[in-house]
């Protein structure tokens, strides 16, 4: 498949092989991840969601690349996968869903820059650990793709720790 799909487009469920997609979302982040001594871990087993294959990897890609420039040189960014109830606001049955977690050891981020990050602005940027540079707009993308999917995108850091972001998927049932 050549270039990148118009994360816009119409999302198109459909049984996803979790493992196999991550792979493919983490292949073009290699050299990258190498460049700066970084472990790029795949945990995801056995593990189907509902999902469209590209923007699901899209989504595994830009978040994986983020922690990537956010992780010390030496570190390791933790990919995992679990099945996970949410309770809807509407008292319907839990919903089965499948929770994916990207994890960095890196320089992690203040309360300050958290709450920025969670308000997922189009306009907030900050350097990689390498002097990276970005736009900002990429979280803000994903954000908007796992809604599509009816998913969530939530976002766990501590200065000096990491920062973990988790969003959740339809299970395949």
């Amino acid at each position: 498949m050549g270039g990148h799909p118009d994360p816009r487009r119409r999302v198109e469920l459909a049984p996803l092989d979790l493992a196999a997609a991550v792979r493919a979302g983490l292949e073009p982040l290699t050299h990258t991840a190498e460049t700066k001594s970084i472990t790029i871990a795949n945990c995801i087993g056995s593990v189907t969601a509902l999902g469209d294959e590209a923007l699901v990897r899209m989504v595994i890609r830009n978040l994986a690349s983020n922690a990537i420039k956010f992780a010390r040189r030496g570190g390791v960014v933790e990919l995992t996968a679990a099945p996970v109830r949410i309770e809807p606001a509407d008292a319907a049955s839990p919903a089965p869903m499948v929770r994916v977690t990207v994890r960095d050891d890196g320089v992690g981020m203040s309360g300050a820059a958290l709450a920025n990050l969670i308000a997922l602005e189009p306009t907030i940027s900050t350097p990689g650990t390498s002097g990276e540079k970005g736009t900002g707009i990429g979280l803000y993308l994903c954000r908007d793709i796992v809604e599509r999917h009816g998913g969530t995108v939530t976002v766990e850091s501590t200065p000096g720790v990491g920062t973990s972001i988790h969003f959740t998927l339809p299970a395949a049932l």
